[in-house]
């Protein structure tokens, strides 16, 4: 559900497609950082 937010403001703002999946792939990597990180 989050990602389905942060893809439809991204396209929203029209932001590049490249750009997008750099963007969701850097935040997927920080919540398993965080996520590691807290158990």
């Amino acid at each position: 559900v989050l990602l389905g937010i942060l893809n439809n403001g991204l396209n929203l703002v029209g932001i590049n497609p490249y750009l997008q999946d750099v963007i969701k792939g850097g935040i997927i990597l920080i919540a398993i950082y965080i996520g590691r990180e807290w158990r």
